[in-house]
């Protein structure tokens, strides 16, 4: 893959991730409706993850992850985007890439999200519509 075909898989990640942008917008525009809320995070994290095309049926964070993880080293086979499996602090690239979606969402949304509500799109969703419902937000 030469260098102008790696310029154009980042250019779609960047695209991609703005986009996903668009759906947390949507989401505070309608806080209140848990359906709704869950569609446009999954849409989310679709873009984040660069899994728009597959959209997999699974709403398991890890999962997704594990899918993103594979299609860029796939698209990628030159190294640019090596995945090592573990840091040097022992954290799989999947759970490394989990946590920074959890934190993105933390901060766009100004919410917390509890570890034990954040395995699926559905979890993170209600969790997400209960703090953005409360009054005076």
């Amino acid at each position: 893959m030469g260098d102008g075909m790696c310029g154009s898989i980042k250019e779609q990640i960047v695209a991609s991730s703005e986009k996903s942008l668009e759906f947390l917008a949507a989401i505070r525009g309608r806080p209140n409706d848990v359906r709704f809320v869950s569609e446009n995070l999954k849409a989310f994290v679709l873009h984040r993850f660069f899994l728009v095309d597959e959209n997999p049926s699974t709403e398991d964070i890890a999962e997704l992850s594990r899918l993103s993880i594979e299609k860029l080293l796939e698209v990628n086979r030159q190294g640019a985007l090596q995945d090592l499996s573990n840091n040097c602090a022992g954290v799989s690239s999947e759970t490394m890439k989990k946590a920074l979606l959890i934190m993105t969402l933390q901060k766009k949304l100004d919410v917390s999200i509890p570890a034990e509500e954040n395995d699926t799109v559905s979890q993170i969703a209600t969790a997400i519509v209960r703090q953005l419902a409360q009054p005076g937000r």
